[in-house]
């Protein structure tokens, strides 16, 4: 099986790697569009064009999935994507809502995303969904996903976000060396 991951940026990358991982005998590449990272602040209908083609480098090497590591992209375009590309079955990333409320001591969690992210019908599913009985702060983060493509995770400080919440607050950032080549190009 060869698995195409797509990110906006690079963080992908470490999606990618847990697959080869996990499934050794799968082939798994890669693609980003760092050429017009971040997509947060972008409507819709730009995130859907911008990831049809920064995943058709996967789709032209053969992908027989694709996952969009990217909640934005996920949020703005996975339907697109799946009505326009029957053919591929597409796996995206979103918020950890459910995990986080499940584990949340205190009754309130903090969900780190970009506004367009926010923003979708999909993220207000998800919170309906599996967050009812609990708070949900969402810090602004529209400059956070260009700070982290810069200078890596550690340019965030979630400290004031973690005592907000009255319990350290659990983050898990996929942000690995960056592997990937240029924007348009898939990469093993």
């Amino acid at each position: 099986m060869k698995i195409g991951v797509f990110d906006s940026g690079r963080g992908g990358e470490a999606v990618a790697v847990r697959l080869r991982e996990l499934l050794p005998d799968s082939e798994v590449l890669t693609a980003h569009d760092s050429a017009n990272v971040p997509y947060g602040s972008r409507s819709e209908a730009e995130v859907q064009r911008l990831t049809e083609a920064g995943i058709r480098p996967l789709l032209d090497a053969g992908c027989d999935t694709v996952v969009l590591a990217c909640n934005t992209a996920t949020a703005a375009a996975i339907e697109h994507l799946r009505r326009q590309i029957p053919g591929i079955p597409f796996v995206g990333l979103e918020p950890m809502v459910k995990p986080a409320a499940a584990m949340s001591l205190s009754g309130v969690i903090a969900v780190c995303a970009t506004p367009a992210t926010l923003d979708s019908a999909r993220y207000a599913a998800l919170k309906d969904r599996w967050a009812p009985g609990v708070e949900v702060v969402e810090p602004d983060c529209r400059d956070w996903a260009a700070s982290i493509e810069r200078d890596g995770p550690e340019s965030v400080d979630l400290s004031p976000w973690s005592r907000r919440c009255a319990a350290p607050v659990p983050t898990r950032w996929c942000w690995p060396a960056p592997i990937t080549t240029g924007s348009g190009t898939a990469s093993k």
